[in-house]
Formats: structure tokens, C-alpha cells, sequence
């Protein structure tokens, strides 16, 4: 897959012109995040430095229980039943050693105690939160996000990235490692064939490279 080499080259580029660069690694942090760390950082010596999850009250609200047509309406309990997507996402996070900052997407009709509840959780994690409001602010409302990222980075400093698994361990072990780390899966049980296909690429000295999982439906 060509993509990981372009989100390499492109934060390359990146970091030659700004002090930082910022990389959106996809929705979830189980579909981006862990193979941002595992392919694309480790692939292309990179060390991210923080990690910033973007939420919102609509997407927590879906997570509650709501009706995806009813998501734009302030639901309390709902966002409150639908944060510990959020918190799952920021654990997960949590494996790769870098510091995580949780942003909250703004939406018109979001309600204050929606956001408070979410400010409490995250800050009860120990992790940084920050409103974004661009959508009514423009690039202002997004200033709040980048202080609380530099702030979160001077009190960590700086620091190795580490990665889901080593390039030593059997492809087997690697795929073990992501269900249950990631996907909290109890075991990992293979067919016959695949079982075999793994064998074959191991013999064929690709043992080393790293495992790009898809979730199913």
C-alpha cells in the first residue's frame, strides 16, 4: 500500500518547514492511531509526539444510545452512557507512550453540561482537554487546542514513541498482540489455512514486517 509512504513524505515535509507537524491518522484510534504508530511512524523512523483524539457530543451521543437522526439534540444521559468509547480510545492510546490530549469538536446546539460531563472524564483520565470552535470562530477557535498541546508537551518532554510489538516476534504474536491489546479480544484462534499462509510468509523471510489489521463487520 502506497499510503503510508505518503503520509511519511508528507510529514517529512512538514517537519522541514514548522516546528511540528500535524497528521490525521484516520477515524478511531484502533483503525489510524495504532497503525500510525506500528506502519507509518516505525516504517519511517518518525517518533509522534503527542496524540490528539478529536471527539464530539454528536459522536458520544451515538454511542449512547441515541438514534443517529436525533444526534444534533442535547441528551445528557446519552452523552454520559457513550463516554467510555472515549476513554477506551484514550487507553488505547495510552500503549504507544506518548502523552494524549482530548479535543472536542463544537456544534451549534451542544449544551454546556454535555461538555462539562466530558471535561470531567477526561480530566479525571489525567489527560488534557480543549474545546474546538472553528466552525464558528475560524482559526481562532482552535488556539485553545494548540496551547493545550504545547502545554501538555513542556510538562512531558520529550520521549520515545514505542510500538505494539517488536519486529522480532512471529507474525502469529503480532496479530495476538493487536486483537487483545486493541480489540480487547480473550484469544486469537486460526483456521488451518491461515495458519498455513502465516508459515508461508515467515519461510519466505516477511516474519519481520509489521501486521495491518482490518476490523470485519
Amino acid at each position: 500500500c502506497a499510503l503510508p509512504i505518503y503520509s511519511v513524505l508528507a510529514t517529512r515535509a512538514a517537519l522541514a518547514h514548522a516546528d511540528w507537524a500535524v497528521t490525521e491518522a484516520g477515524f478511531g484510534f484502533d483503525l489510524g492511531g495504532e497503525k500510525f504508530f506500528d506502519l507509518v511512524a516505525k516504517g519511517g523512523d518518525l517518533s509522534p509526539a503527542a496524540v490528539v483524539i478529536i471527539a464530539s457530543l454528536r459522536a458520544l451521543r451515538l454511542h449512547g444510545g441515541v438514534a443517529p437522526a436525533k444526534v444534533s439534540e442535547p441528551d445528557l444521559a446519552a452523552v454520559q452512557a457513550g463516554l467510555p468509547n472515549l476513554i477506551r480510545h484514550l487507553e488505547n492510546a495510552r500503549h504507544f507512550g506518548r502523552p494524549v490530549v482530548i479535543a472536542l469538536n463544537a456544534f451549534t446546539g451542544d449544551s454546556d453540561e454535555e461538555t462539562a460531563a466530558v471535561r470531567a472524564a477526561v480530566e479525571a483520565a489525567d489527560v488534557g482537554f480543549a474545546v474546538i470552535d472553528a466552525p464558528n470562530r475560524g482559526a481562532e477557535g482552535g488556539v485553545a487546542l494548540a496551547q493545550v498541546v504545547l502545554d501538555t508537551l513542556a510538562r512531558h518532554g520529550k520521549g520515545a514513541a514505542r510500538t505494539l510489538y517488536t519486529g522480532a516476534e512471529p507474525l502469529r504474536a503480532k496479530i495476538e498482540r493487536i486483537a487483545t491489546a486493541i480489540y480487547r479480544a480473550t484469544s486469537v484462534v486460526l483456521t488451518d489455512e491461515a495458519a498455513a499462509q502465516l508459515a508461508e510468509l515467515e519461510a519466505a523471510g516477511h516474519g519481520h514486517l509489521p501486521v495491518c489489521m482490518a476490523k470485519t463487520p
